[in-house]
Order: C-alpha cells, then structure tokens, then sequence
C-alpha cells in the first residue's frame, strides 16, 4: 500500500544517526528465523520506525527485529513489528518500509525510550541518497 498523505501515527518520528535494523520473519516460528543484513532506519518513535531495503516485502508482513543504536550502549532492541506500509522508489532499486512495533518485551522498554530521546535531541533529517551511500559502508 502506498501512502496517501494521510498522517495515522500517534507518535512523532524522529531521525536517527547510525541507527541500525535486521529483520527476519516473525510468524509463529520467528524464535527460528534467522534475521538478514543491517539497514539504516531513517526515523523512529515510541511505535514504529522507517527504514529503506533493497527487498519488496508486503503489507501486514510480521517480522523479527534487532535494532542496534550508539545511543543504546550496544544493547539491541529486540522486537516484533508489523509491516503497515510499502513505498518503492521513483528514483532507486529500494523499497520504503513503515514499520508498527507491536510486541517490545519489558526489559526493552527503557532501551527503545532510550534511542527515541536521543534521536529528539539530535533532529536529523536522512535522505534517500545519504542512506544508500552510508549503507555500503555497512
């Protein structure tokens, strides 16, 4: 589904510097799935987070996923989201991705306030262009 200029976030997303996610399926069987390569996220807030990949996925797609920050102290965030929309790129090979969080454990709660707050005072702004030449650095 491709956005259609409506705004349904309750949260405000914020850029995030060196900001990273690998994700893996996240049916039934997620604790078995494997979770691929590193992508940059361009923004997150308190329920979800955007980043571009060079994969089609599809609306609803549950995934597993690893979240590492500088911010974070090289614990990784550890939850499971939902797919809610998909845009590919006029311009490059990539797929844009909007992602709901929708089960974070307890215990990383504090970790994904944590990186919100941090990306609040950083206020980033991430280009397409920027993303693809910084994730070959990956």
């Amino acid at each position: 589904m491709a956005w259609d200029g409506v705004e349904r976030r309750r949260h405000k997303r914020y850029g995030v510097r060196s900001s990273t996610v690998r994700y893996g399926s996240g049916g039934l069987l997620s604790a078995l799935a494997n979770v691929g390569q590193k992508y940059l996220i361009l923004n997150i807030s308190e329920s979800g987070f955007k980043f571009i990949t060079k994969s089609p996925m599809n609306q609803g797609d549950k995934l597993k996923l690893i979240i590492e920050a500088p911010t974070i102290n090289k614990t990784p965030l550890k939850v499971q989201g939902r797919v809610i929309w998909v845009t590919r790129s006029q311009s490059q090979d990539v797929w844009h991705v909007g992602v709901e969080f929708t089960k974070i454990k307890r215990k990383y709660e504090g970790i994904l306030k944590t990186l919100v707050d941090s990306a609040v005072l950083e206020k980033i702004d991430i280009s397409t262009t920027m993303y693809l030449r910084e994730i070959k650095r990956l």
